[in-house]
């Protein structure tokens, strides 16, 4: 009788294409080939953002269907309007800072309070996508140019590339994403450390409430430090997006914050676009596996499922890139 193999069977496999991917690619050379190729880039990336939003929602049960996502997003939150989506932002940032000074519920008004739940968590899952996208732009160009305005525009840059993330940089992103979501029992708004204990399945035990502002202290000194070294994108990913998770430090959309970091990661690493792990019954259950593997240690299957995710979305991009005359991209040898 055959030997039934894992799906992660070709786990080293598929983590070293992703690699290649990530770091090794070569792009369009000529004028005329560049010029396509950028158009057909900027494509995908928009399309992306939408699936990653609607996927990461989907695993949750959460948000809307794939089209009403898109109509979503385009209604409230116009990714062409980039003057419309710094205003958002803006106002976000400012009810955040309002926030901190009082950090408890709060009964004012919201930025999409009158939308319905589903819809806020569409755009407001956008909006911490697109800041979060905006801070690796700054974050680039700041460590080169520290006197530069980025400062002043994106609070949580530090100036140095030594550090990338800050436990400010995710309250920010994590009240843009759930800001006026969180459960009626959480007692604290989005943006702030869960002041309960909390578990997802009582199977699975997160740290105790009053531990958790040490554990994120830990946290970002480890990430930090993961992101100065030579491990691969994909491991740093899983790792980092992992550690994350497993503290489950907000009351609600610690998942969803866990998927955005591991794009995050991606992103910093090369990543050209945005990439997102499934949200079927199928996918969740090799998710969820994948998470339970990395509690007793053992990251690979976890890290696997990302760089499926990533070989998938290039064999995407790269069918769009052949039709329309363009060379795919492939690993320099």
């Amino acid at each position: 009788m055959p030997i039934s193999l894992p799906w992660y069977h070709e786990c080293e496999k598929q983590i070293g294409q992703a690699n290649r991917l990530i770091r090794n690619v070569s792009y369009p050379r000529k004028s005329a080939q560049r010029s396509a190729y950028a158009k057909e880039s900027l494509n995908f990336r928009s399309q992306s953002l939408f699936r990653v939003i609607f996927e990461s929602n989907l695993i949750e049960k959460a948000g809307l269907s794939l089209r009403d996502t898109k109509k979503a997003i385009l209604q409230d939150a116009p990714p062409d309007d980039k003057r419309k989506i710094k205003q958002l932002l803006a106002q976000l940032n400012k009810q955040f800072q309002e926030a901190k000074a009082q950090p408890k519920r709060r009964n004012g008004n919201y930025l999409f309070a009158r939308k319905r739940r589903p819809r806020r968590e569409v755009v407001q899952h956008y909006l911490a996508l697109k800041y979060a996208i905006e801070y690796i732009f700054a974050w680039h160009f700041a460590a080169r140019a520290p006197g530069s305005e980025w400062k002043r525009l994106i609070p949580e840059l530090s100036g140095s590339r030594e550090k990338f993330f800050s436990e400010e940089l995710i309250k920010k992103l994590h009240f843009i994403m759930g800001e006026g979501l969180m459960p009626e029992d959480a007692g604290i708004e989005a943006g702030f450390y869960r002041i309960d204990n909390r578990t997802t399945d009582f199977v699975t035990f997160f740290p105790a409430h009053e531990n958790v502002p040490a554990a994120m202290l830990l946290f970002v000194r480890r990430a930090n430090r993961l992101m100065r070294s030579r491990e691969t994108p994909i491991v740093k990913a899983a790792r980092i997006s992992y550690d994350f998770v497993a503290i489950h430090p907000f009351p609600d959309f610690n998942g969803r914050m866990s998927r955005l970091i591991m794009n995050m990661v991606l992103l910093v690493e090369g990543l050209p676009f945005a990439v997102a792990l499934k949200g079927d019954k199928r996918a969740i259950h090799k998710y969820s596996y994948s998470l339970k593997r990395a509690n007793r240690g053992k990251i690979d299957a976890y890290a696997c499922l990302i760089a499926q995710a990533v070989n998938e979305a290039f064999d995407q991009f790269n069918k769009n890139l052949e039709l329309a005359g363009i060379k795919p991209l492939e690993p320099r040898q």
